[in-house]
Order: C-alpha cells, then structure tokens, then sequence
C-alpha cells in the first residue's frame, strides 16, 4: 500500500496518509496535488508548479523515496508502505484514582503546528464520554502561530461541551509562547507532576514503535544527538527552532533536516547558501539523501559530524 508522509521544516514528526485506490488526492500548502497509476508506473500532478527532487514541474512520474517540496513544506512518497509509523499523538485511557472516571491523554511533539493540534482535536472527538483531556506539552520547544490559533480553538470548543483540558507540565516554552499570544487565562496548566500519569506514558512511549529500531547518533564528537524512529531533527543558526544550533556564520538560519524513517537515516539539504556535504560529496538541496553509520557530514564549511548507531 503506497502512502505519502507529510511534514514542514517546523515539525518534529511526520504525518501519514496511506491510501490503495487511484487518484488520490492531498494538498500540500495551497497546491492541490493527485497521485495515479499508470501501470507500471505512479504519476503525479498538481494545479501549479511543485519540486520533485528539485525539480521544477507540473506533472511527473513518482517512485519510491521521491521528495515533493513547496514553500517549508514536504511530502516524501513510498510506494510500498514498509515503513514505521510515526508515533501517535494518542497515549491513551487511564481511570483517575478512587474514581469511576477515565481521563483521555494526548501528547503534543517538540515541534507542535496547526497540524499536531488538528490531530489531537480529531481523537479528542473520538471519546466524547471522557470529559477530562490532558494534554502532555513538557516536550514542546517550537509553536507556530497557526498551532496557537488552533488551540485557542480547541479549548473553546472543549468549553463550548462541557468538557476540561489540562496542559500537563508545561515547560517555559510552552509559557512564553501562551503569554506573547495573550491567551494564559484561557489556558489551564498542571505544573506538578502525577506519579502515576508520569509512568503510564513512560509506558506507553517505551511500547510504542517498538518494531522500529534503527536509532542514530549525530555526533561532533563534543555533543550526541539521538534521532529516534518517526524522528526529524533540524539544523541551522535559528535559535529556539533548530534542534542541532550551531553557531556558525557558514550555516543558514534553518540548514538542512535528518529524518529517521523506515529504518533508515536521511539528510535533507534545505537550499542552505554553502551547502551540505556528505563524505566529501556535495548533496542536491530538497532531496533526500541516504545516510549510513560512519558517514561524515558537514553543514557549510566546517561544522563536521559523524553518523553513529545506538
């Protein structure tokens, strides 16, 4: 079954669509692309001009691990759905104590958008009989405004039902954003931590993807950094936006991505000014290129890593 896996260059994770009949339809900013097939071959089409591999079209064929790009935004296509899923949004149950009452528990990623939260209010609408909704956010290092607009929605309409949504250890990201947006008042916020909701996501994130489990270290040989399975890490200059920030006059505010997906570990150039290169070799910009333990990697002119494995 073919799918196509969404994501932006502000997202931590991605989002799958699987489908099995032709034409499918998605969009991808305001661009409304259709995948057919046109045995032996995929096609795709769009409104108005996308990248495909970095290239500039209106129609093409599409195989496997092709990139589609238009303005921040992505769509990496696999024809054969082989790959992992993304880790749900979705924790799960848990009754709350001395009580016949259960309480639904979501979880938004580092990197939250208008997306994440249109997730989370579609489960949401899913159990209509939980009347309490906590919302884990003490990942979150990034918001979008989009994602602000689309909370602020969220929690109306959660009041609009009668229903209670808690915003479980929030850190001071999450703070700061909900008071430059104005909206602290409207916002409830459990700062302590609870014994039992702490272990029964611990549990649940320790059993989720447990068949994926190619996990990465991109290393400096000073700093480690993990990119987990279903996992996009960004690297550039921008502060509070970039996972890896390396201060470096060479690399672009927002650098390149590293995706962990399907068992296997890309880099993906986001048409930086001096280039990334792999083992030597100068990479194509908003393409994916495949990255294997031990390989180097440079942003720029000499911010220098190497590729490890867990």
């Amino acid at each position: 079954m073919p799918s196509l896996k969404f994501f932006s260059l502000f997202e931590s994770g991605f989002s799958v669509s699987n489908f099995n009949t032709c034409p499918f339809s998605a969009f991808i900013e305001e661009i409304r692309i259709e995948i057919n097939y046109e045995k032996p071959n995929y096609v795709i089409s769009a409104d108005k001009e996308f990248r495909i591999n970095n290239k500039i079209c209106n129609s093409s064929q599409i195989k496997n691990n092709d990139l589609i790009y238009c303005n921040n935004e992505f769509i990496l296509f696999c024809e054969e759905n082989k790959i992992c899923m993304p880790e749900s949004l979705f924790i799960g149950k848990i009754r709350i104590k001395n009580s016949n009452e259960k309480m639904l528990v979501c979880q938004l990623p580092r990197k939250s958008s208008g997306r994440s939260f249109a997730e989370i209010h579609k489960i949401i609408k899913n159990y209509p009989a939980e009347k309490k909704i906590y919302i884990d956010c003490s990942a979150i290092r990034f918001m979008d405004s989009e994602s602000v607009s689309c909370m602020v929605d969220m929690i109306r309409q959660m009041k609009s039902e009668g229903r209670s949504l808690y915003f479980y250890k929030p850190g001071e990201r999450f703070i700061t954003y909900i008071e430059l947006a104005n909206i602290r008042k409207m916002v409830s916020l459990i700062t302590s931590g609870n014994e039992l909701l702490d272990r029964y996501i611990k549990q649940k994130q320790s059993g989720s993807n447990s068949h994926c489990q190619n996990r990465y270290i991109i290393t400096d040989n000073i700093n480690n950094y993990v990119i987990k399975p279903e996992m996009i890490i960004s690297v550039g200059r921008l502060d509070n936006t970039c996972d890896i920030i390396l201060q470096d006059e060479q690399v672009s505010r927002i650098h390149a991505l590293l995706l962990n997906t399907g068992n296997a570990l890309y880099a993906v150039d986001c048409g930086s000014t001096n280039l990334t290169y792999i083992n030597g070799w100068k990479s194509e910009p908003y393409c994916l290129n495949s990255l294997k333990v031990n390989d180097s990697i440079v942003f720029g002119n000499k911010s220098y890593f190497r590729i490890r494995q867990i």
